[in-house]
């Protein structure tokens, strides 16, 4: 968040910065002080997936306020959204894979916020243009981190050994991807190719290919955005 940071010094504005943890009631309640602090304006990575979820009590919360979306989008609602595009790193990860001959092609991941659902999206899309089987054997997916075991792991790669790539489409996840495949004795990327999202000292380290975010780019863009929406300088 340094670039919201330096945009915001920039422009005149101090920065609070809340940490969620990826739990809906604990937004509710920060943007619940944050409002009752009189802030300016919130640029927001929300925990919330559909507007559905949102407790009535709350819904104003979204409203009384210029938000801006970070990253994710709350579906149902008509906000401000800056993001990447993760349907295309998606759908072109599995285009290079196919390009180097991967009939067999997983991804790994956890969550439903809007952008794993985008990758997932291309994913699928990308497999069926070039011919690369959709099994959902090849899909390990769940609700939470913690539910992304290594033992999981270990059992969804021993579960479908023709498997030569995967995508995992969070990069949390890749510590625990990177040890299940040395308990089942199988080399990255020489037996096992693995693309990732974001940079890390890992991936170089393991030779794994990243989608990069331009996480910097995307602050400095919802940044400009939401002091332009405060002062009136563009409208929603």
């Amino acid at each position: 968040m340094y670039s919201v940071e330096k945009v915001a010094i920039n422009r005149g504005y101090d920065v609070l910065f809340c940490n969620t943890g990826e739990k809906p009631q604990r937004e509710f309640e920060y943007l619940k002080n944050l409002k009752a602090r009189r802030v300016d304006g919130i640029i927001l990575i929300s925990s919330v997936v559909d507007a559905e979820e949102i407790p009535h009590q709350y819904k104003n919360l979204y409203t009384d306020v210029p938000i801006v979306l970070a990253d994710r989008k709350i579906c149902g609602m008509d906000m401000d959204f800056i993001t990447s595009s993760n349907y295309d790193g998606a759908y072109n990860a599995v285009k290079r894979f196919a390009s180097l001959g991967h009939k067999h092609v997983g991804i790994i991941s956890y969550g439903s916020v809007s952008t794993i659902l985008d990758r997932i999206d291309g994913y699928r899309h990308a497999c069926q243009e070039c011919g690369i089987m959709l099994d959902m054997r090849y899909m390990l997916t769940a609700p939470t981190l913690e539910e992304v075991s290594i033992e999981k792991i270990v059992d969804y790669i021993q579960r479908v050994p023709e498997m030569t790539a995967v995508i995992v489409l969070n990069n949390s996840i890749l510590p625990r991807v990177i040890t299940a495949t040395k308990r089942v004795s199988r080399k990255l990327p020489d037996d096992l190719s693995v693309v990732t999202w974001d940079d890390d000292e890992l991936n170089e380290l393991f030779a794994i290919d990243t989608v990069v975010q331009q996480v910097e780019k995307l602050g400095q863009l919802a940044a400009d955005r939401l002091f332009d929406v405060i002062e009136n300088k563009v409208s929603r």
